[in-house]
């Protein structure tokens, strides 16, 4: 199979993020796969989609060597028919409209992608966790009104968490004390832009650390706890938490149960679902992590997780139309 995978920038990427160890999965399995930065996709003239893609074709030369490669930027670079790829992954956060418009344009011509761009447009944002029913969560307020957002942390009685409606490693999120006003005001502010925030329920359960379960193909796959370190309430290892080695607890199974059909109804393949305690507090669909520490964590045997993924995605995927737009060596190569 032929995998066009589209990332922000290859050059930012590293031995660490799980889509390397998705690359080389695909590799060593004998697919080839086209990296796609989102700023070379093109709709032509002639309504034919195309991009400049980097192109890393079997065996795999491992992970290592695939991080250099692509941060080098030194591998053959070829100018490719979009549609004549069996799957688009998408591996971008965020997702801009551009992007998604390209997915959507992709996948009505038959190419499978993953996650599903409409999927995407609803899971991404916290709002969406925050309407499950049934999925044990956090109390949760989605708002844009200050006044709104007082009442709520009055009427809960407890310390609260305000963080964007949008956004991922911890940025812009704020602990505020049961009862300061003033301290919620002032991260209202810090956050505000005219657009909804979240303000949450803080977890005492947080001190033990939260867990990230790797998802795909309705199952948990894997998983590590993040633990914070000097006085740091957030768990994001960009904010200098560590990776630590845990069990996958029938809690956490119960959740990923719980959660697992709504993520297959709106297409969503592969998540990171985000636990702290008995509760999800997050969902992530776009671009999401956790394959490399949960693999290098694991206590158990078993074949790689990403080879695990890259399974249920090959063997579970179908192109609506058997005909291609051309092919790979058709294409023009692009120096």
């Amino acid at each position: 199979m032929q995998i066009a995978i589209v990332v922000n920038n290859t050059a930012a990427l590293t031995p660490t993020w799980t889509t390397v160890h998705l690359i080389d999965a695909f590799l060593r399995a004998g697919h080839c796969c086209r990296l796609i930065e989102s700023t070379e996709l093109d709709v032509l003239p002639t309504s034919k989609l195309q991009a400049r893609a980097w192109c890393l074709d079997p065996p795999s030369s491992g992970i290592q060597a695939i991080a250099r490669t692509l941060q080098k930027r030194s591998g053959r670079r070829e100018l490719i028919p979009v549609t004549s790829c069996d799957l688009l992954l998408l591996r971008v956060n965020p997702l801009r409209s551009a992007i998604l418009t390209f997915a959507l344009l992709v996948e009505e011509a038959g190419v499978p992608v993953v996650n599903a761009p409409i999927g995407l447009a609803r899971t991404s944002s916290k709002a969406w966790l925050a309407t499950l029913a049934g999925v044990p969560r956090p109390a949760t307020l989605i708002t844009r009104s200050r006044v709104t957002a007082q009442r709520f942390a009055k009427e809960l009685g407890k310390t609260v968490i305000v963080k964007p409606m949008v956004g991922s490693g911890g940025r812009g999120v704020q602990r505020i004390p049961q009862g300061r006003t003033e301290l919620l005001d002032q991260a209202i502010d810090h956050l505000y832009y005219g657009g909804h925030f979240v303000v949450q329920e803080y977890l005492e359960e947080a001190d033990a650390g939260e867990k990230r379960l790797v998802w795909a193909g309705g199952e948990v796959l894997g998983a590590y706890l993040r633990q914070r370190t000097g006085g740091e309430f957030r768990h994001n290892l960009r904010q200098g938490s560590a990776p630590i080695r845990c069990e996958i607890s029938s809690s956490d199974l119960a959740l990923a149960a719980a959660v697992g059909p709504h993520l297959i109804q709106n297409g969503i393949r592969i998540a990171g679902l985000d636990v702290i305690g008995r509760y999800l507090v997050e969902v992530n669909t776009l671009n999401p992590g956790g394959v490399h520490y949960a693999e290098l964590l694991r206590s158990t045997p078993g074949p790689r997780l990403a080879d695990r993924i890259v399974e249920h995605l090959t063997s579970n995927t179908h192109r609506e139309h058997p005909h291609r737009e051309g092919t790979t060596a058709d294409a023009k190569q692009d120096q």
